[in-house]
């Protein structure tokens, strides 16, 4: 009986350490604001200009950053799909500041 016990143990305690290493991985997502003076940001469907235009962002548009890569693309989700647009039409803000204050902010060192 006792035997039947420690297994239980160790299974329940493999399955909660499984879910909780897979939990983690939606950490390394950030959140990004296109940042753009004029026109729409081209969503392509790989990292480089060689790539197929699947859509386009508007400036202050939201999106979701999976990754990044060396070369300056950010992999996103374009209409439920894997997507890239360049890192560099991108803003990003730290934890602690507010993005509706960072655009404030952002604007009054413009004028």
């Amino acid at each position: 009986m006792n035997v039947k016990k420690i297994v239980m143990f160790i299974l329940t305690s493999f399955l909660v350490l499984s879910v909780f290493s897979q939990s983690g991985n939606t950490d390394k997502t950030k959140t990004g604001y296109v940042s753009l003076s004029s026109g729409t940001l081209h969503v392509r469907s790989g990292p480089g200009i060689n790539y197929k235009v699947v859509g386009s962002l508007q400036n202050n548009s939201q999106v979701t950053v999976y990754s990044q890569t060396k070369s300056g693309w950010s992999e996103i989700r374009y209409n439920s799909k894997k997507a890239f647009v360049a890192t560099k039409y991108l803003r990003f803000y730290s934890y602690k500041m507010d993005s509706s204050k960072a655009q404030r902010t952002e604007r009054r060192s413009l004028n």
